[in-house]
């Protein structure tokens, strides 16, 4: 916290044995030095021996210190995720300069000094993001944000679950990736099983339950149709 200290002194000279000071911020004490923690005008009455008073007053200005807040975009901590974090709650950023810092393991992985960060975890592990903000008064304020980033879980296994001929729609596909977890298709369906009436290639993926980071995409080819106009060279495949 920042402060500053006043102090009482006299235009009497070293005759004074001044006793005790009242601040107008309820402080009563025995020194002439005070400290104050924001801007204002403050009141001291000071009390010599005598019971004799006599009263002063300084204005106080302090400078604004920036205030540093990390704010994440609130999406899942994963590996090869970019995450975003946001600086500072003035929109007017241009009045300030920023310093950020991304550590992990005693190593800093990355610097920027952009309003917001942008990073990509490569590894999964617990990082601390440092930021410093400074205004154009020359004050400065700080934050650490630290956070646990999670391994990207292994792609789902895709199997056909029925009918694999695109000539006779639709294609059955089944997706297994042992957490129970719902599967999501290229087609836009989500479930443990898809119905596709085109040909070419499938991906599917899914969500970790229990720390929100998608997986890497599992793929399937559907072949297409045979050509059958080709029925009169007997250069085809049929699908079986």
């Amino acid at each position: 916290m920042v402060s500053s200290q006043l102090h009482y002194t006299t235009n009497h000279g070293d005759y004074l044995n001044l006793a005790y000071y009242q601040w107008n911020d309820g402080e009563y004490s025995t020194s002439d030095n005070h400290y104050v923690y924001s801007t204002g005008d403050y009141h001291v009455t000071a009390t010599d021996e005598k019971h004799c008073k006599a009263m002063a007053m300084a204005n106080v200005p302090f400078k604004n210190q920036p205030q540093a807040v990390i704010v994440t975009d609130g999406n899942a901590q994963c590996v090869n995720n970019s995450i975003t974090f946001y600086g500072s709650p003035d929109p007017n950023v241009d009045d300030y300069t920023f310093e950020w810092q991304v550590r992990s393991g005693g190593n800093v992985l990355a610097t920027s000094t952009a309003p917001n960060l942008v990073y990509t975890p490569q590894q999964a592990g617990y990082y601390t993001i440092s930021l410093s903000i400074t205004n154009n008064e020359d004050c400065t304020g700080s934050a650490d944000y630290s956070f646990t980033v999670s391994q990207q879980p292994d792609e789902p296994r895709i199997d056909y679950d029925g009918n694999r001929c695109i000539d006779q729609p639709p294609v059955n596909l089944v997706g297994y990736n042992g957490m129970d977890a719902d599967i999501h298709w290229s087609n836009g369906h989500t479930g443990h099983t898809a119905n596709y009436f085109y040909a070419g290639d499938i991906t599917a993926w899914y969500y970790d339950p229990v720390t929100g980071c998608r997986s890497t995409n599992g793929h399937i080819y559907i072949p297409p149709a045979p050509d059958f106009d080709a029925l009169l060279t007997g250069c085809y495949n049929l699908c079986k």
